[in-house]
């Protein structure tokens, strides 16, 4: 989050290797005063060994697809192939305007980039342009986000499963997982897709809490609000969250902070692994 220190950062991933949880997630923002995300988890494989990297998600419609390639297998590869490349197409104009992208066509580029991002990766270039190396053996795994009506087809195709925004219901995950699990299927993929939700969250500190959220998400006016009200800071509201996501079917919860005082992790382990 906003004025969350590189010190503290690494402190994070630290604690949450330690504290035994399954993965350390990032988001992304340009036009926000916050860390870039795959050089955050460039240096997080440094200081940890065993918890997976994850975006969640990088704005892959504001990137240049072949650096995108290029710095993900390198993250995968100094990792352990510990990367999973969490992607969206972002919501937020003023981030592309950052970088003079055209927001208004986002998700055809974004379609685009799914697909030359696996051939990259695969070794497989047009005539004369280089591979990105270093290269992964397999791959890097893509986490698809985002509810537009093509993110189904999207995940079926290229990815290895599915992760809905921050502070969505978790019914409303449900019903979504079912249309992913019914394209994946249609595509005569093997297995299931990965379900993944994101919860907002701070061990007590409400009002610190409701003060970055409404910075974060002030672009989307009372629906801020919303969000600031619905994120969870004691105990009982944490772990209800956490059993409601396993009843619905869903593979794994994030737990995003928003506080960046590393005692959260800490406090957050002692509440859902009691």
């Amino acid at each position: 989050m906003k004025g969350t220190g590189a010190a503290e950062v690494l402190e994070w991933a630290r604690r949450a290797e330690a504290d035994g949880f399954g993965s350390v997630s990032v988001l992304d923002r340009l036009a926000y005063p916050i860390y870039e995300p795959l050089t955050v988890l460039g240096a997080v494989a440094g200081v940890t060994e065993r918890v997976r990297l994850m975006t969640n998600v990088v704005l892959a419609p504001t990137r240049n697809p072949f650096l995108l390639a290029k710095q993900a297998a390198t993250v995968h590869q100094i990792s352990d192939g510990r990367l999973v490349l969490g992607l969206g197409v972002g919501r937020r104009e003023d981030d592309f305007k950052a970088v003079g992208q055209s927001f208004h066509d986002r998700g055809r580029r974004f379609d685009l980039m799914l697909e030359e991002l696996t051939r990259l990766w695969g070794g497989r270039t047009d005539a004369g342009q280089p591979v990105p190396s270093p290269l992964p053996s397999d791959g890097v795994p893509l986490l698809i986000g985002g509810e537009h009506a093509r993110t189904p087809r999207r995940v079926a195709r290229w990815g290895i499963g599915w992760t809905s925004g921050g502070g969505r219901d978790l019914e409303d995950v449900a019903v979504f997982a079912t249309r992913v699990r019914e394209a994946w299927r249609a595509e005569g993929r093997t297995g299931t897709p990965r379900i993944l939700a994101l919860c907002y969250f701070s061990v007590g500190e409400a009002e610190r809490s409701r003060a970055q959220t409404l910075d974060y998400y002030g672009f989307q006016g009372a629906k801020a609000e919303v969000r600031a009200a619905a994120t969870p800071h004691e105990a009982s509201a944490i772990l209800e969250i956490r059993d409601r996501s396993a009843a619905l079917g869903i593979d794994e919860l994030t737990f995003m902070p928003t506080l960046g005082d590393p005692d959260q992790v800490d406090k957050l382990a002692r509440i859902v692994f009691a």
